[in-house]
């Protein structure tokens, strides 16, 4: 699995061996809480021609959000967009974009600092997880 980090720092997303299995329910809303907002439940790839808006949270709050588009053609798959930090907490908004084993990280830092997203792979779709850190 090769990785690529865009406008961050060595650290990697938080990890979920903290959260014990205490029923679906429960999990997500504990995850929802953390601000772990598109780590919850089972991740899918999304199919080419996909627009997505994702609104990240921490105790109801928004702290940031996430617009992209996946697209495909010749047997490549291109996300593009933005990943934007909304609040000035000292933490960022960062979205993960997967496709095959590959992966790509793009971090926003900042009240209203914005990371283009952009990536261009081999496949015929993508992951995209969008969290706080």
């Amino acid at each position: 699995m090769s990785r690529q980090f865009i406008n961050s720092a060595a650290d990697q997303p938080p990890s979920l061996s903290a959260v014990r299995r205490i029923g679906s329910v429960a999990v997500c809303a504990a995850l929802a809480g953390l601000g772990l907002v598109g780590l919850a439940g089972t991740a899918s790839a999304a199919p080419c021609g996909t627009v997505k808006d994702t609104t990240v949270r921490n105790n109801l709050a928004k702290v940031g959000e996430a617009h992209y588009t996946i697209n495909c053609s010749g047997g490549e798959v291109l996300v593009t967009g933005r990943v934007q930090d909304s609040k000035p907490d000292g933490h960022c908004v960062e979205s993960k974009v997967v496709v095959g084993t590959d992966y790509w990280l793009f971090r926003a830092c900042g009240d209203g600092n914005t990371t283009d997203i952009g990536v261009r792979a081999s496949g015929d779709n993508a992951v995209v997880y969008t969290y706080r850190v």
